[in-house]
């Protein structure tokens, strides 16, 4: 017995006519005649006299008339107290980003895209050590990280997508001797002390730095610190610079200058193929609709 047999019945039970019926669900008379019948054989039982232009219920028929609008009306209250239950409950959609993007007007965007299309939602952003952001996913501790991709783990049980690229800058403060300097290159920074964050990927981060000096004609003399903030610390108190991103550089203001390096980071947003939480496919949307129609320039 399914929705539609029920249906045809209870319109058949209050026309009295299979016909009637039919041409109020647009459909034909045997297309009606069909389903009642096939729910008489499921059920044991005749639920109509029929006549010649007439079907008049049964006794079971009106025993069934009965229960079937009964239980309609019971499934539209419980919807009722279903919606009306849900109402004040709040989803949560929580998004991990790599330290020292805290300034980043991008999350701003995205949620105010979002706000357009979803409702009763909140969203909590918290800030990662970079290669904490694949971690916390799997423990299911963010729904979506955004990080770069030489962070990403390529699993098969993982959505990615590219969102944007971010230049890479040398770092210096403005009480740097090259900051009163025009036109200051890469090459000038060459006898100064790179840091870079601590972590257990320190070998690799340090092989990247080396790879952007490269070009430049130098290796640079490369000292470890805890985290970005302690980066931005020592650079701003003048005793060394740094290779960082963009949006790294946007944490400082205009505390720091900075030079463009040839070279970029990809941006991408990663997320578990299997995780329900109806918010994540509209980030997703609303980020990547972010970073298709604004693509920002960078200059110094």
């Amino acid at each position: 017995m399914n929705d539609l047999q029920i249906e045809y019945f209870m319109a058949a039970a209050e026309n009295l006519s299979f016909t009637k019926t039919a041409n109020e669900k647009f459909v034909s008379q045997p297309a009606v005649s069909k389903q009642i019948s096939a729910m008489e054989a499921e059920l044991g039982v005749e639920l109509f006299e029929r006549g010649h232009n007439f079907a008049k219920l049964t006794q079971s028929g009106h025993l069934f008339y009965d229960y079937f609008k009964k239980y309609k009306c019971e499934m539209r209250l419980l919807k009722k107290q279903i919606r009306e239950d849900n109402k004040d409950e709040v989803m949560e959609l929580k998004i991990g980003c790599g330290s020292g993007w805290t300034r980043a007007d991008f999350f701003s965007k995205t949620l105010k895209k979002m706000s357009k299309t979803m409702n009763n939602y909140r969203v909590c952003l918290e800030s990662y050590a970079f290669h904490q952001i694949m971690p916390a996913l799997s423990k299911n501790e963010i729904d979506v990280g955004i990080t770069v991709s030489t962070d990403v783990d390529l699993l098969p049980t993982l959505e990615i997508s590219v969102l944007t690229e971010v230049p890479q800058v040398i770092l210096y403060s403005l009480e740097h001797p090259l900051a009163e300097k025009q036109n200051v290159t890469p090459c000038d920074f060459r006898n100064e002390v790179f840091f870079v964050p601590q972590s257990d990927r320190t070998t690799y981060i340090v092989d990247l730095v080396n790879s952007f000096c490269e070009p430049y004609g130098f290796t640079p003399k490369v000292r470890t610190v805890r985290n970005t903030e302690s980066l931005l610390m020592n650079v701003h108190c003048g005793q060394g610079v740094a290779i960082t991103d963009f949006w790294t550089l946007q944490m400082g203001g205009t505390l720091y200058r900075y030079v463009l390096l040839e070279a970029t980071h990809t941006i991408t947003a990663v997320w578990k193929k299997n995780n329900q939480n109806p918010l994540v496919p509209s980030f997703v949307a609303a980020i990547n609709k972010i970073f298709g129609s604004e693509r920002p320039g960078y200059g110094n």
